[in-house]
């Protein structure tokens, strides 16, 4: 295995692991309608760096930071939406 193959797969893993880290908690603020526990600043935080990170994969022609990014960004995105929606 060379290192530039085995550099690839830490990064289609970490892109995997972070694409689907918001998920459950998307569904559960759904499901129950309630956004209550949820902190708005650490999903505006984290808006800001996705913002970064796909300015980065941009520069760097990177598309597992683009789409990684994006994926991330619209998922924090809907989380922070609930939590203005459902008070």
């Amino acid at each position: 295995m060379t290192n530039e193959y085995l550099i690839h797969i830490i990064g289609t893993l970490g892109s995997i692991i972070t694409s689907v880290q918001f998920i459950p908690q998307v569904y559960k603020t759904y499901k129950s309608r309630s956004a209550r526990d949820i902190s708005a600043l650490s999903f505006v935080m984290c808006l800001m760096g996705c913002a970064s990170w796909f300015s980065y994969g941009l520069l760097l022609h990177s598309p597992h930071l683009i789409v990684t990014n994006i994926f991330v960004a619209m998922l924090a995105g809907m989380l922070l939406a609930a939590k203005f929606l459902f008070k």
